[in-house]
């Protein structure tokens, strides 16, 4: 590509040469019918416009010339003058939004048809040659390489760029940097460029200022549309104490320039640990004080830094002893009870402090009664049965008590005492028998 443009230059020069040589005029790449002088003064190129005009000052809505319209801009002290639609003249400090084909501006101007007049929604843009642009102070940043993916991917002109106009045209895009190349190209973007080299690599004067430099071949001269501003870069949090091995997240918050990046890196080098580009830091397995800074991407000379104290861990607590399990016995383990008395089982539960039981009788109310204090109540019905025990801890645990029960007559008597009876007579008799359980009488 720039090989081409060298060629296209040397044809050039060469044509104009012949031109002058048969004392035919020389073009400064103006259209055509645009007086020398304001060739000189600088056509800038046929730029896009809409409803929210780019050169905002209306100085004439019809019949502008070339000529009228850069007077009356240069009269106005505004750095550009643009002509559309025939011979409406705009003005204003910046370019347009977009440079495009002459192509597109192809409406000849009504008070001189020698003369192109831009077109629907294109402006024929010239530079007011006496008038020095306003423009932000602009902070150069270095020389830079390029390649055909831009590292400046927004081009604001083909040519005739100087620092103040390329710097002016990305600040009112909102652009970080601006770039001039190869004599008088801006391009601009948020990035800057491949690869910082020396500044003897941009060695192409701005054609249209040959006391400013334009970048050369694949190098770009980058300015930072913010000016003077102090860039500053904070790191959240200052200070922080974390384990050996263990991360800390950090932050890094940049003002004065809309590049918000930074590089981390750790003072003490790998020794005091590591710091990813999202600034998580990991500490070493050394205890100590390190240091992680952040320094600023747009101004390297600007950065931050956090304090991280690592320290060992505080010794494992001694462990704790697993609690005792819970155990549930009675006494007495076994009883003789007799039918329908009672009996009192005492329980013991270890292994909490929670030694209330639950009483109950395995072969339920046939196998008697239980109370809350265990206290038995025997059947009436001989057997052997079972007391059970539950802790109310752990209802796991239960313990049993086998109890035999024994129907047992505690006396026995007649009645009548005496009977006085003939012999071949009868008597009745009856008889009451009395058990653990009461008294009944039998009748004979």
């Amino acid at each position: 590509m720039h090989k081409s443009r060298y060629l296209l230059v040397l044809a050039l020069v060469t044509l104009s040469g012949a031109l002058a040589a048969c004392g035919g005029p020389v073009s400064g790449g103006a259209p055509d019918g645009v007086s020398a002088a304001l060739s000189a003064a600088g056509y800038a190129g046929c730029y896009t416009d809409s409803s929210t005009r780019a050169l905002p000052t209306q100085l004439a809505r019809s019949n502008a010339t070339v000529e009228t319209c850069v007077a009356a801009a240069k009269a106005k002290n505004l750095a550009y003058a643009g002509l559309q639609y025939r011979g409406e003249c705009w003005a204003g400090n910046t370019l347009g939004y977009n440079l495009v084909s002459d192509s597109d501006c192809n409406m000849k101007c009504s008070a001189n048809s020698s003369e192109t007049c831009g077109g629907s929604w294109r402006n024929s843009v010239y530079s007011a040659a006496a008038v020095t642009p306003p423009a932000p102070a602009a902070k150069y940043v270095g020389c830079y390489t390029d390649s055909s993916t831009r590292a400046l991917p927004t081009q604001l002109g083909w040519s005739n760029a100087t620092v103040e106009t390329c710097v002016a045209a990305a600040k009112a895009k909102n652009l970080a940097y601006a770039g001039l190349q190869y004599s008088g190209e801006c391009w601009a973007g948020n990035t800057l460029g491949y690869n910082l080299v020396s500044d003897s690599d941009c060695n192409t004067k701005c054609s249209a200022n040959p006391s400013e430099m334009c970048g050369g071949s694949w190098r770009s001269s980058v300015y930072s549309t913010q000016g003077t501003t102090t860039v500053a870069v904070a790191v959240t949090p200052k200070t922080s104490s974390i384990t050996v091995g263990k991360t800390a997240q950090l932050t890094a918050t940049v003002t004065g320039s809309t590049d918000k990046a930074v590089t981390w890196s750790v003072q003490e080098g790998p020794a005091g640990g590591s710091v990813t580009s999202a600034g998580l830091y990991t500490a070493p397995q050394t205890a100590g004080t390190y240091h992680v800074i952040a320094q600023s991407h747009a101004d390297p000379a600007k950065s931050d830094t956090a304090t991280v104290t690592a320290s060992t861990p505080p010794p494992a607590p001694a462990p704790t002893p697993a609690p005792a399990a819970v155990a549930v016995s009675l006494s007495p383990a076994t009883a003789d009870v007799d039918a329908c008395q009672t009996y009192t089982f005492t329980a013991s539960v270890t292994g909490t402090s929670n030694t209330a039981v639950t009483w109950s009788t395995l072969e339920g109310p046939t196998g008697g009664s239980i109370s809350t204090t265990g206290v038995y109540t025997a059947p009436a019905t001989a057997g052997t049965y079972h007391v059970v025990a539950t802790s109310q801890a752990d209802t796991t645990k239960t313990t049993t008590a086998t109890v035999t029960v024994t129907e047992r007559i505690v006396s026995v008597a007649v009645n009548p005492q005496t009977v006085t009876a003939s012999q071949g007579g009868t008597a009745q008799l009856s008889a009451t028998v009395t058990t653990t359980c009461g008294a009944f009488t039998v009748t004979n």
